[in-house]
C-alpha cells in the first residue's frame, strides 16, 4: 500500500509540474506576441494587407480565416494569428481568445468617411486602442 501511495503522489506532482510548465510557457509566448504586434516594426506593410484582404472580398460581405489560410496576405500570415475577420468595413485578426483577446484592427478612422484614412490599431480587452498607422 505504502508503494501505491508514492506512486500517486509522484504521478500527481508530475502532472502538476507538467501543467505548470505548460502554463508559464503559454503566458510567456502570450505576452512576446503581444509586445511584438504592439510595436510592429512594419506597419504600412501590414496595413497594406489588410486593404488587399478587404478589397479581395468581391461582392462579399464578410469571410473567415483561419490564421494560417494561403489565401491570406504574406504580411498577415507571417503575424500567425488565430482567425482573420475580413468584412467590407473592417478586418480584426485576432492572436489569442477566451478571457484575453489581443490582436489588429484595420478601419475607417471616420466611421462616417470609409473613403478617407484607415488606421491600423492594435486592440486588448481594453476599451482604448493603440494607433499602428494610418492609412491615406
Amino acid at each position: 500500500m505504502k508503494i501505491i501511495g508514492k506512486v500517486i503522489l509522484a504521478c500527481i506532482a508530475l502532472t502538476l509540474a507538467f501543467y505548470t510548465v505548460s502554463f508559464t510557457t503559454y503566458i510567456v509566448g502570450s505576452i512576446k506576441t503581444q509586445k511584438a504586434l504592439s510595436t510592429l516594426k512594419n506597419p504600412a506593410d501590414v496595413a497594406l494587407a489588410c486593404r488587399a484582404a478587404i478589397q479581395s472580398l468581391g461582392t462579399n460581405e464578410y469571410a473567415f480565416f483561419q490564421g494560417n489560410d494561403p489565401t491570406l496576405p504574406a504580411q498577415l500570415l507571417k503575424l500567425k494569428p488565430r482567425f482573420v475577420l475580413v468584412q467590407t468595413t473592417s478586418l480584426r485578426a485576432e492572436f489569442h481568445g477566451g478571457f484575453d483577446h489581443y490582436g489588429l484592427e484595420f478601419r475607417p478612422k471616420s466611421p462616417e468617411q470609409p473613403d478617407g484614412a484607415w488606421v491600423l490599431n492594435y486592440y486588448t480587452e481594453s476599451p482604448q486602442r493603440k494607433q499602428l498607422y494610418e492609412l491615406q
